[in-house]
């Protein structure tokens, strides 16, 4: 993928759950704080991503040694 081809894929995944969130509020309930959200917002991303799907385990681990080494998150 090239530069602009990364960064327009994680602007759509974004804004893909920023929809659905947004969407969600009219139930989410009145009480939930920033803890609450926070999960919703883990969920929501977890769900997008549904990274049980994508790749095998040797791919995830270059991945997960790639961030930690790289400091990428």
């Amino acid at each position: 993928m090239t530069q602009e081809e990364k960064k327009e894929f994680i602007r759509s995944m974004v804004q893909m759950v920023e929809d659905r969130l947004i969407t969600a509020t009219s139930i989410i309930p009145e009480n939930w704080d920033g803890v609450e959200l926070r999960w919703l917002i883990e969920g929501a991303f977890k769900i997008a991503v549904d990274g049980d799907r994508f790749g095998d385990k040797k791919r995830r681990r270059a991945f997960d040694n790639a961030c930690m080494v790289k400091n990428i998150l």
